[in-house]
Parts: C-alpha cells; sequence; structure tokens
C-alpha cells in the first residue's frame, strides 16, 4: 500500500505527518543537551521503519489473493474444458460430469440464499432446501451452456482485483478463437467459503453479474406469484430442464 495513503500517524508521543516529513527533517534541531529531541527522532525513526514494513506486508498480501483466486478460476477453467471436451461421455454422461465439477467449485447454496434478497427470510426450512436444490440444478445448467458456447475458444485469465480480504474479481478474455467473433470479457468473482477455501460466488459477462440479474430476476417473480418459494423452484426445475435438453439435442447433432 503506498505510504501516501497514511496523511497523519500518531505514535506515542509524536505525531508525524508523512506529506510534509521531508520538509519538516530540514528544521533546525537542538544540537546538544535534549533528550526529548532525541526520544522523539527514535520515535519518528521506528515509525517509518513500521510503516515501510506495513506498506510490503499488505502489497505482499495483496499479490498472495490475486494469485490463489486467479489459481483457482485457472484450474475451474480448465477442469471445465476438460468434460466438455472430453469425447468419451455421452450427453447425459457429460451433463452429470459437469454439474458435479461446477458443483465443487461454485458456492451455489451462497448463491441460492442471495437470489432470494428479502423473500429468504421467512421462507421454512424445507422450502429454503427444495428451492436450494432446484436453483444448483438451474445453475449448472447455465454455467454448461455458457461454458459450451466457448469451448472451442480459449480463455485466459488477465488479472485480478482484490476488493477485500475475501473477496477478489479475476478477470479474464474469451479469445475469438480464429473466428470473426471478437473477443469476450468475462469475470469470476471468488470469495471464502466457510470452510476458508476458495468459491466462486458469481460470474459477469460484459459487465453484466450473473447473480445479480438473477436475484431481480426472481424477486420480480416471487412478487408476482406472492412470495410462493415453491412455484420459483419449480419454474427453475423446468428452466433446467430445458436447458439440458436443448444441449443433449446439440451434442446429438452429426
Amino acid at each position: 500500500m503506498p505510504l501516501t495513503l497514511f496523511q497523519r500517524i500518531s505514535f506515542g508521543d509524536t505525531s508525524v505527518n508523512l506529506v510534509g516529513y521531508q520538509n519538516a527533517s530540514r528544521e533546525t534541531e537542538p544540537l546538544a543537551g535534549s533528550s526529548c529531541a532525541v526520544r522523539k527522532f527514535a520515535s519518528l525513526r521506528w515509525t517509518l521503519i513500521a510503516l515501510l514494513a506495513l506498506g510490503r506486508l499488505l502489497t505482499s498480501f495483496d499479490a498472495r489473493a490475486e494469485n490463489s483466486a486467479e489459481g483457482y478460476v485457472r484450474s475451474s477453467i480448465d477442469r471445465s474444458y476438460a468434460i466438455l471436451n472430453d469425447r468419451k461421455f455421452d450427453a447425459a454422461e457429460r451433463q452429470r460430469e459437469f454439474a458435479a465439477q461446477i458443483r465443487s467449485q461454485v458456492d451455489t447454496r451462497r448463491v441460492a440464499l442471495f437470489t432470494l434478497g428479502p423473500y429468504g427470510r421467512d421462507a421454512s426450512k424445507e422450502d429454503l432446501e427444495a428451492y436450494t436444490a432446484a436453483f444448483t440444478e438451474y445453475l449448472t445448467s447455465i454455467y454448461h451452456q455458457a461454458l459450451s458456447h466457448y469451448k472451442d475458444r480459449s480463455i485466459t485469465v488477465t488479472g485480478s482485483t482484490v476488493r477485500s480480504e475475501d473477496d477478489v474479481i479475476v478477470n479474464a478474455v474469451v479469445g475469438h478463437g480464429g473466428t470473426q467473433l471478437s473477443d469476450l470479457h468475462i469475470a469470476f468473482r471468488v470469495r471464502r467459503s466457510d470452510r476458508g477455501s476458495d468459491t466462486i460466488t458469481d460470474f459477469q459477462a460484459e459487465g453484466a453479474w450473473l447473480a445479480l440479474t438473477q436475484r431481480a430476476d426472481f424477486m420480480s417473480y416471487l412478487q408476482q406469484h406472492g412470495g410462493n418459494l415453491m412455484l420459483l423452484s419449480h419454474e427453475l426445475q423446468d428452466r433446467a430442464e430445458k436447458i439440458r435438453s436443448d444441449l443433449a439435442g446439440i451434442e446429438a447433432r452429426p
């Protein structure tokens, strides 16, 4: 973290203005006989050393967070592509394998509860469990459909932004793959799970976040249907089945 962000630091009885420190250091100090001045100078020196160390520590943390999240996303993409391009799977097997892969990489329950907004607060445990299961089916189908469009195009991680200690946005580009299509900019939001491991909680394509879009969609549906969560669960199951059927039809083509 740049030291200029610390505009003024208090340390013991010494108040240090870092912006004006260079000029202040040129001021005349008592030449001798002042133990107080010596103590202040020593305190100032150790304050600056501590700030430099803190800056290095924060920079190191950011680098580790970025590398961890970027590596996690790269691994997830590689595993997903391996399943999508493995010729030994038929359509049903590919869907099962891909769904299991997404469930292992994405915190589907966390995303499911987020998409409900305030409607999840008063829902029964049974309704929430049924909704989470239906949402997981739907979300894995969405990821399968999206990545299937790009399975012949490379996805390259280009960098990341650390929002907080457990919140990193990993940016990537879907290459044109020698086609007339333009590059597509995507991103993954990586958080920490309850177990402290990395997990994906959202996906962005050209600026639109999937979970935020789903939240607006689902809350509108619930508002129109009296907050009936079971109706939404059945709706998501129908949507997931439609996507799976379309994917199977595409794969069956010669």
